[in-house]
């Protein structure tokens, strides 16, 4: 039987205030730092602003009363809700509100009041449990996802993105702002640079602050490691006094240094006219190199008897048509530079599949002063990417659309190695080496850093604790808010009740053990994120405020054996790492609410045989839970570390077996 669903009116059905959202869409053109088309300027890009507002309007109810569903109010209530709502839209839309989380908090806020009347709508629904979940918002799915913009602000505004596309390009994109991002939000950068910064393990890192330090620390290696290898063959142009005579527009760059932003090449064949045959003549789309009024810039070609050469001048060209055409005819087809011959699309193809396409540089275009600077050829620049010797070039035989154009010519390009230059493919094959060398330098940092932290402080000593006064070692056990049923725990009152008061402790203790190994509840303990947070809490203050003996964190509880130190009490000891993790883990896992249970366990340890039998017992809960076979491999515990220290390899060295990153 067809269960119908109810559906509240959404918000975008009625009205939006849209020309906010315009005008903020339109601001949002001239904006760069900060935004996504900086990583890659998709061509059908969505304005973010846009994105976030219609999903908004999408996933918000609409006030007004709808009979049917017994919901909303009347017009006048309900038009004055709309305009609060409008009022958080404009807001929304504000390119500066873009990281505000007090505006995304009240967005994210009313996008879970509207899901959650929603779900109260369909509680009778034979699939609410699995449909109308209060407690989870549905995710967002987009099989066509281009640039990006729809998902990115769907995560933003708190909900789960899945993005993919048929263009790789669209993938890649999508990887960088969607997927991966989250999976490092509110983690510290492993990089030496940011480790060097004494506050590096206590200051908030907020969202992926700490994954962009890295991304930046390890392109500026690779791109200055880069320069050492291949820079060589992309060297600066120097302007000369030479070269300002008939150009005044670079007399200020006079003996400087330019860096080269590219080298426009023109594709060459041997000239179709017998007169001429001897001469590779340019097969030029266009000679302008700018056409931006005021700033016009082209390429005049000068022939001097049976040659030519390639000069660039500023300024209007006297005959702009015949420069914006260049030696183009037609699709395809070309003239002679030298003689206005024909040059039809079937020669150049023979040609190029004949291995005789030539390459003659037309132009330099570098970085001037807030500008570009275009400049003539120079023979080092012609001639320095003859010395590129690429050691690899792929021979993967080109398919479908990059076999051949529409009339199946090929133009000598037969492999997707026939695609790239020589100086290209050594720079592809450079930067492909230096991403596994990077990857190499992550994980190496990335073991460094853990042993940077207050946890290369722990050691297991080979020593039992002084009984002094106000310093015995204590077992504690905390665990997570939804470890143990309500229920569960009502019940036990009443049975526990019953027994002797001197029995009571014990026998609830025994039940809590048993109950929490099995596992209850959303185990959020089990995500080596969240479990690497709280190991990193217990070892921060290590030797300062307490004295760390032993531990585990288990998939939804901790067990700690501590001694507190300098008069820091336990519970002082507790909140610390409580409120803490909970913060952090909160923010990675996008959710608001209690982490933690506020009640925990803890028994004083009464001599040395107690000690050793509490950290057999902590370091035993994993085996004794059926979560691993021995003590030493469950990775978030005591026993792990003292492995790790007695097999001499402390975090800190270089030398660290990758394999156990």
């Amino acid at each position: 039987m067809k269960v119908e669903i109810k559906a509240p009116k959404k918000l975008i059905e009625v009205a939006l205030p849209l020309d906010d959202i315009n005008a903020a869409a339109t601001r949002e053109k001239s904006i760069r730092h900060g935004h996504p088309s900086t990583l890659h300027l998709w061509w059908a890009r969505r304005p973010l602003a846009a994105a976030r507002a219609v999903l908004f309007a999408q996933l918000v109810n609409d006030p007004g009363y709808e009979r049917n569903l017994n919901r909303g109010v009347n017009k006048k209530a309900a038009q004055a809700e709309r305009e609060r709502l409008f009022g958080l839209i404009r807001e929304l839309v504000k390119w500066e509100n873009t990281t505000n989380e007090e505006v995304l908090g009240k967005a994210r806020a009313e996008i879970w009041k509207s899901w959650r009347e929603t779900c109260g709508l369909n509680k009778n629904h034979p699939r609410a449990k699995e449909l109308f979940d209060p407690d989870k918002l549905p995710a967002f799915h987009d099989p066509f996802a281009g640039g990006g913009a729809i998902p990115l602000e769907a995560q933003r505004l708190g909900l789960e993105a899945w993005a993919s596309d048929l263009n790789p390009v669209a993938v890649l994109i999508n990887k960088a702002m969607i997927e991966i991002p989250p999976k490092f939000s509110g983690r510290p950068p492993v990089n030496p640079a940011s480790r060097e910064d004494k506050n590096w393990f206590e200051r908030e890192w907020k969202g992926a602050q700490g994954l962009a330090e890295d991304v930046r620390y390890y392109g500026q290696w690779m791109r200055d490691e880069a320069g050492k290898r291949i820079g060589h063959l992309y060297p600066k142009v120097e302007v000369t006094a030479a070269m300002a005579e008939e150009r005044p527009d670079l007399k200020k760059y006079v003996g400087c240094k330019l860096t080269v932003i590219a080298w426009l090449w023109a594709r060459t064949v041997k000239s179709p006219n017998p007169a001429f045959a001897e001469v590779e003549v340019p097969l030029v789309s266009t000679f302008m190199l700018s056409t931006k009024p005021g700033k016009e810039a082209y390429v005049e070609p000068v022939i001097e008897g049976n040659g030519y050469h390639f000069t660039v001048k500023v300024g209007k060209p006297q005959d702009f048509e015949a420069a914006k055409k260049g030696t183009k005819v037609s699709r395809g087809n070309f003239r002679c530079l030298m003689s206005d011959v024909p040059i039809k699309y079937a020669y150049i193809d023979d040609e190029a599949n004949a291995g005789r396409m030539g390459a003659r540089l037309m132009a330099i275009v570098a970085e001037g002063d807030r500008k570009r600077v275009y400049l003539a050829p120079t023979l080092e620049h012609e001639v320095t990417p003859c010395k590129a010797k690429p050691k690899w070039k792929s021979d993967l035989p080109s398919r479908g659309t990059w076999a051949s154009n529409a009339q199946g010519r090929y133009y000598g390009f037969h492999t997707f190695g026939d695609y790239f230059t020589p100086r290209q493919l050594v720079a592809l094959t450079t930067f492909s080496d230096l991403v596994g060398e990077a990857m190499v330098r992550v994980k190496q940092d990335y073991l460094g850093a853990r042993a940077s932290r207050p946890h290369k402080t722990w050691h297991s000593r080979g020593y039992l604790p002084h009984w002094e006064a106000g310093k015995a070692p204590q077992s504690i056990t905390f665990r997570l808010h939804d470890s143990l049923p309500s229920e569960l725990l009502e019940r036990w009152r009443e049975e526990l009740s019953r027994l002797p008061e001197s029995e009571q402790a014990l026998e609830r203790r025994k039940r809590f053990e048993a109950v929490l190994d099995a596992g209850h509840g959303t185990c959020r303990l089990r995500d080596p994120r969240i479990a690497e947070i709280v190991e990193h809490a217990l070892l921060h203050f290590d030797g300062e405020r307490y004295r760390l003996h032993a531990w585990c964190v288990m998939p939804n509880h901790v067990h700690v054996l501590v001694t507190p130190l300098h008069g820091n009490s336990l519970s002082s000891i507790l909140h610390s790492w409580k409120s803490f993790t909970a913060k952090e883990a909160n923010r990675l896992l996008v959710r608001t609410g209690a982490f933690w249970q506020e009640e925990y366990f803890d028994r004083v340890i009464r001599d040395d045989t107690h000690f050793v039998r509490v950290v057999a017992y902590i370091e035993n809960n994993p085996v004794k839970a059926g979560l691993c076979e021995r003590t030493e491999v469950w990775r978030f515990g005591s026993a792990w570390e003292r492995k790790e220290e007695r097999a001499g390899r402390p975090r800190s060295q270089d030398d660290v077996p990758l394999a156990e990153g």
